[in-house]
Order: structure tokens, then C-alpha cells, then sequence
């Protein structure tokens, strides 16, 4: 065994059995402590920089989906820079991986050595995560790592954009490197290139993100080594550690100040509509994840997922890796924003004796099952039912102004793949999903169009951007029409964009939205679901004659256009939804318009303000219909103005029609015991839950005692392939 393998199994025995530093240098001497932790943490932070000007990739120059860290010999980060926070206990998987799998001594590991990773299952969320590191060898001894990640949007998947959105299993998805060395001398290989440059549709997008990490990286590496010489490598060596050790300290501390000591759990769904789809696996998949969050007073967190979903034959897995870096994400972004971001945020909220994590959707049992669409999909649900449980521990507290729900996981953007407007083989996908709307509270509205979940600097960036590299240019961008969660607050609308094609006669395009089963963003108490990210596209067959004209384009969707433009010269023909068919051929002039997802509410819509409901609608944000028969307010034709006397009648009906609809709650349990006994449960929900209850026992125990079955009850009858969507 290798000195740094042992040191990592040493390392993980003390995890394990929480046996954790001193916390001695801080003691001594805090100024010194804190002033060296800035300068570590300015490394991380300018070698970020340095690669988002680098890169050429607006998904990294633009979006900012980049992020750089230092890491331990044994592969846990002590600091981490601004960006895709998620990756905090992520990137360092692929450290232990190399150690575990005897890199020190078969590979080798010297200075100057640059080592690539996109295998979600080792590291990273799915195989456009790509991690290089870096070696920090000092007088003869490793003493920790640089690392770096940037989302790169194209790896030579079976579809364009990187993400096989059809595809059943991870040999769809391209490049798929474990911990390939890539680099010696602080020079890339140019073999290593050669596979990219024939193997990808742009590979520019890999060749200068991988530039530009491996210049932030080293840059990193010769800083440490300059500090090391200034402060010593005996304190070097310690404080890495004790940082480690204080943020672990400090979770536990704001964790027992604002969270309520109990039990909460929350189950959130998806669908993955592939019945209709070009599929090997052509089925419909309604994925069940929950979360069950355990808090003591002392602070100290367990969670559990047993009942989550088993994985699937399609690309919404979530890896282990994808799981616990969007959990960490949603602790991060509501709970943890004020302490280091390290390794310590993972032993004290994720600490392997209190986390439960079945091999399930978000745990496969093996690396063979697809995990592209890990976002939209499994690890996006698990990150909004984690939300809902920390949400109730805060209100559970009395805090209200952290009380939120969580956003839809979004369609993805828009992918594309083919010639583009420059006669090149190229594919890419943009990322308006990052200003999607971010969830209400439980004092506020969410903002519109103001959040990236997976990354808290994200941003859409400008259309004219994206235009000098997709074949395809802008028509309309705007705020989402009853776009957010109704409730008592709304939750912020995400954002519409319509997209014409132009400068090419064809393409292919896709996105990841997986829509049409329910909705991954509920609400909390009382609010309104959100609706599914969408994706239309329509042909416009007299597109020349009619601009030719001056005739307006549909620059704010069609409908919306349809009724603010009678009579326009313009012919528009439906095509597609992509719910059905993600992948599609479009053509010179067709019309694509996109709909991301919202953000939750809070409270019954029935309780909001009747004057901000009168705004929002004056402001485009919520149409009339919504504002009459989910708000129940009435507008005053003339001024826009609710109606006072009217509204109070409207909402008296309003919850007069509720009750009428109500049921008491034997006689509905009653039925529903019927219909689980006799199989009149629809698909794809029977099979769902038959396979929930064949993985998990006690799903399968609380499915029984909830509705009253008999307790060998192990399956609902019926074939699952009837009623498939």
C-alpha cells in the first residue's frame, strides 16, 4: 500500500469514528490563523478568474459555471472559490479514487502532472463536470492538491449539447474518463487532444476549458508553494485541517440555533415521458424521491432516502457524487452561507453514520446507468425535497424569512447540434436555466428570473453572446407569464425565450426538460405547484413574404402573440412538443420558444394581497384568468384595480366550491384502499410505487398502514403496460 493510500484510510477511520483535530494554531494565535486562510482563500479565487477569461465557453466566460479549490493530500477541500458550489463534495472524489485505485505507485504521481475526471460516478454530477488537478509536491511530499471543474457543453454524446437526452445508459454520453492523466510536465498531451479533437462535434469547448483550468490550477500550486516557504510546511500541514475542523465546528452550532429538533420528510416527483420517445426502453417512469431529515438539539443532522425510486434505463439518474453535491448545494445556498466552504460542511451534515443512502435513482448500483440529465431529473428532486424539509425546520423554529420552497429543475436550455452559421461541425447548449425564479418565502415573493439553483453566481448572460455561436438568433426574451408557484407569496417566474433559426438550413435540437408527470417544485403550505419546463416549435412557411411586409414576429410566445396581433400576415404552424419527442430536426425560419420552470409559492393563493395580484397583472406577470379563479380577485375594467367588494364575494365562492369538493377523510381513504386492491391505479404511478415497495420495506410498511391493507400486500395488480402515456 502506498504512504498516501494509508494516510487516506487512516484519515477516513477518524472520519468515521469522529475523532477530529484540535483546534491548536487557532488557539495560539487567531490573526495568523484567519490571515492565512485569506490568502488561501484569495488563491482559489483569483485562479477562478483567471480561468473564466481564459476560457472560450460562454457556458464558463458568461455563466460563470466554474469553480477552483484546494485540496488535502487524502482529497477533502479546505477552500473553495465562488461558482458551482456543489462541487464542494464532489471534485475531490477523484483524489481518493486515484489513491484507491494504487495511481501513487502504478500510475505514478510527480510534479507537473495534470489529471482529468468526468466520470460522474467518481467525481462531479455527470461527464460534462470536468475536474483537472494538479499535484502540490513540496521537498519530495504530496501535501495537497489544486483542482478545478468548469462545465464543458459538448462531449461527443449521442446527442448534441453533451447530454444524450434519449439516451438509457452512460455509454451514450461520450468522453468518459476516469482519472486519465493528461498532462505531464505542466504540459497537456497532445495525444490525449487528438481523441477530443475527433471525437467531439466543437472541440474547442474541451481544448480551451482544459487550458484554462490547468492555468488557474498551477497557478494555484506555485502560490501554496510560495506560502509554504513563508509560513512552513508544519503549519501548512496542521491548519489545513483545523479549517476542516472549524466549519465543521460552526455547522453545528447554526444548525442547532435555526432549526427545530424533529423529524421531516418530503417526497417530490418525476416523470420521464419515453413511451413516445426514440428509446431502446421505450417507458414512462414516474420517479418517487423522498427525503427524511432528522435534527437533534445538539445539532447534529441524519438523513435518509430510503423509498427514493429505484434507478432507471434512462439519463436522469443521479450519481452518489451528483447526490450529496446538490445536497450540500441546498445547505449551502439556505442554511450554511456563512461559514468556510470545505470539507467540514460534509462531515457535519453528511457524516457517513447518519446518512442512509440506498442504492436507488440516486445511488445506482452500478456506473452503467445514465446520469446527463442528473439536473433536471433525480438530483434536481432531491435537492427541492431537501429544500421543503429545511424550510419546516426553519418555520417549525419561528424563523420565517428562511422559509422557502424550491424552484423547478428547468428544461436544461436549449441544445443544439450540426453546421453552424460559420459552415463548422459544432453543438452547444445555453444556459437561460440559469435565471430561472427563485422560490418564495414565507414573508416575500421570489424574485423573477434571478436564480441558478446549481450555481448562486449563475446568469443567462446576453442573447447577442450565444448568437455568435448557435445558428439561431433572439426574437423575444421576457418574464414567464404565471410563471412562479401561486400562493399567499409567488414564487418567482423564470423566463420565456423564442429563438429563430437562421443562417442554416438544419439542425437538430433538444432539451432536457422531462415534464408531463406532476410537478418538482410543489409549494409550501397551501400553494400551488409549479408547471413542467416546456418546449414548442412551430414553422413558418411564409416567413419571408411576411417580414418582407413588416408583419410583427411572435416575440413574446405564440399565443400571447396570436392575441395581441389579429389578423397578422404571418402563418404559424404548431410542430412539436418536446415533452414527447426531446429530439428533433428544425429548419431554416421554424420558431422554437422555450418555457423554463418556476419557483414555489407559499401560503393559499386565496390569502394573497388583492393589490399585489392587481400589479402583477398590470405587469404582465399574471394573467386575468389566474388572477380571477386561483386568486380569486376581481379588476375593475377600467382601472385595473381589484375590486374590494367583488374579491371578498369571488373568494367567499371560491372556498365555498372547495368544500363542496371536499370529502371526509374515512370515506376517502376508504376509496382509495379500493382502488390500490383492485389495480385502478394509472401508469406509470403502479409501477412506481410497485417498485418502491419491492426495494423498500418500510415504504412498502407505511404504504399498508396509511391506507389500510392487509399486510402481506406487496403488489398493486395489473400489467404495466397498460394505460402507458
Amino acid at each position: 500500500m502506498g504512504q498516501l493510500k494509508a494516510q487516506l484510510t487512516e484519515r477516513q477511520a477518524r472520519v468515521h469514528a469522529e475523532q477530529y483535530p484540535p483546534l491548536r494554531l487557532k488557539d495560539a494565535d487567531p490573526v495568523k490563523w484567519e490571515v492565512f486562510y485569506t490568502k488561501l482563500q484569495g488563491l482559489v479565487t483569483n485562479a477562478r478568474e483567471t480561468a473564466v477569461h481564459i476560457s472560450s465557453s460562454p457556458v464558463v466566460r458568461e455563466m460563470g459555471e466554474c469553480v477552483m479549490a484546494l485540496f488535502t493530500p487524502e482529497g477533502e477541500s479546505v477552500c473553495f472559490s465562488r461558482g458551482i458550489v456543489l462541487h464542494v463534495a464532489s471534485m475531490g472524489g477523484a483524489v481518493r479514487f486515484m489513491l484507491e485505485n494504487d495511481y501513487e505507485e502504478d500510475v505514478g504521481i510527480r510534479h507537473g502532472d495534470l489529471f482529468f475526471n468526468n466520470d460522474p460516478y467518481v467525481g462531479g454530477a455527470h461527464s460534462q463536470d470536468q475536474t483537472l488537478l494538479a499535484p502540490i509536491i513540496v521537498d519530495g511530499e504530496l501535501i495537497g492538491w489544486a483542482g478545478g471543474l468548469t462545465h464543458v457543453p459538448e462531449t461527443g454524446a449521442k446527442e448534441a449539447g453533451g447530454t444524450a437526452v434519449t439516451g438509457v445508459s452512460r455509454f451514450e454520453e461520450g468522453i468518459f474518463w476516469p482519472c486519465l492523466k493528461v498532462g505531464e510536465n505542466d504540459q497537456l498531451k497532445r495525444d490525449v487532444e487528438m481523441i477530443v479533437e475527433r471525437g467531439t462535434r466543437t472541440p474547442i469547448w474541451w481544448l480551451m476549458d482544459t487550458r484554462a483550468k490547468a492555468a488557474a490550477i498551477l497557478q494555484i500550486r506555485d502560490g501554496i508553494v510560495k506560502l509554504i516557504r513563508e509560513y512552513g510546511v508544519e503549519f501548512y500541514r496542521e491548519a489545513i485541517y483545523e479549517y476542516i475542523e472549524d466549519t465543521r465546528q460552526a455547522c453545528f452550532r447554526k444548525i442547532q440555533r435555526v432549526f427545530y429538533p424533529g423529524t421531516y420528510r418530503m417526497s417530490v416527483f418525476f416523470g420521464v415521458p419515453n413511451a413516445r420517445r426514440p428509446v431502446l426502453y421505450p417507458r414512462d417512469y414516474l420517479v418517487r424521491v423522498t427525503a427524511e431529515m432528522t435534527v437533534t438539539p445538539d445539532g447534529y443532522v441524519s438523513l435518509d432516502f430510503d423509498g427514493t425510486s429505484p434507478a432507471g434505463l434512462h439519463t436522469y439518474n443521479s450519481t452518489t457524487s451528483a447526490t450529496l453535491g446538490n445536497l450540500l448545494l441546498a445547505v449551502i445556498q439556505y442554511v450554511l452561507y456563512d461559514v468556510k466552504y470545505n470539507e467540514g460542511l460534509f462531515q457535519a451534515v453528511f457524516h457517513p453514520t447518519r446518512m442512509h443512502l440506498p442504492p436507488s435513482v440516486l445511488n445506482p448500483p452500478d456506473h452503467t446507468y445514465g446520469s446527463g440529465l442528473w439536473g433536471p431529473g433525480a438530483g434536481g428532486t432531491c435537492w427541492g425535497a431537501m429544500m421543503d424539509c429545511i424550510a419546516r425546520a426553519y418555520y417549525a423554529r419561528g424563523i420565517r424569512e428562511e422559509v422557502t420552497g424550491h424552484r423547478n429543475s428547468g428544461a436544461g436550455g436549449l441544445r443544439w447540434a450540426g453546421t453552424d452559421q460559420y459552415g463548422r461541425p459544432s453543438a452547444g447548449q445555453n444556459f437561460e436555466m440559469g435565471c430561472a425564479g427563485m422560490p418564495a418565502s414565507a414573508v416575500l415573493d421570489g424574485l423573477d428570473t434571478s436564480y441558478a439553483a446549481f450555481n448562486p453566481e449563475g446568469d443567462m448572460s446576453d442573447a447577442e453572446v450565444w448568437e455568435r455561436v448557435f445558428p439561431f438568433v433572439w426574437v423575444g426574451r421576457r418574464i414567464q407569464r404565471d410563471g412562479g408557484g401561486f400562493g399567499r407569496y409567488r414564487g418567482g417566474a423564470a423566463i420565456q425565450s423564442t429563438y429563430l433559426v437562421e443562417h442554416v438550413d438544419s439542425i437538430q435540437i433538444s432539451t432536457s426538460g422531462v415534464g408531463r408527470f406532476g410537478s418538482r417544485s410543489p409549494g409550501l403550505m397551501g400553494a400551488y405547484p409549479v408547471g413542467a419546463s416546456t418546449m414548442y416549435t412551430y414553422g413558418l412557411p411564409n416567413f419571408e413574404e411576411a417580414v418582407g411586409q413588416e408583419a410583427p414576429l411572435p416575440n413574446m410566445g405564440v399565443p400571447a402573440w396570436r392575441e395581441e396581433s389579429p389578423g397578422s400576415l404571418l402563418q404559424v404552424v404548431p410542430k412539436m412538443l418536446a415533452g414527447d419527442r426531446p429530439v428533433q430536426q428544425v429548419r431554416r425560419h421554424d420558431l422554437i420558444v422555450m418555457e423554463e420552470g418556476g419557483a414555489g409559492g407559499f401560503g393559499d393563493p386565496l390569502d394573497r394581497e388583492p393589490r399585489l395580484v392587481a400589479q402583477d397583472v398590470g405587469y404582465g406577470l399574471t394573467s386575468r384568468p389566474v388572477a380571477a379563479n386561483v386568486y380569486g380577485v376581481v379588476l375593475d375594467a377600467s382601472t385595473g384595480q381589484a375590486d374590494a367588494m367583488a374579491t371578498a364575494t369571488r373568494r367567499a365562492e371560491l372556498r365555498r366550491a372547495r368544500l363542496a369538493r371536499g370529502r371526509p377523510a374515512g370515506e376517502y381513504v376508504a376509496a382509495q384502499r379500493r382502488r390500490l386492491l383492485a389495480g385502478d391505479v394509472p401508469e406509470p404511478a403502479r409501477t412506481s410505487l410497485n417498485e418502491c415497495m419491492a426495494t423498500s420495506e418500510k415504504f412498502r410498511r407505511e404504504l399498508v398502514e396509511c391506507w389500510g391493507l392487509p399486510e402481506d400486500f406487496r403488489v398493486i395488480p395489473g400489467s404495466a403496460a397498460e394505460g402507458v402515456a
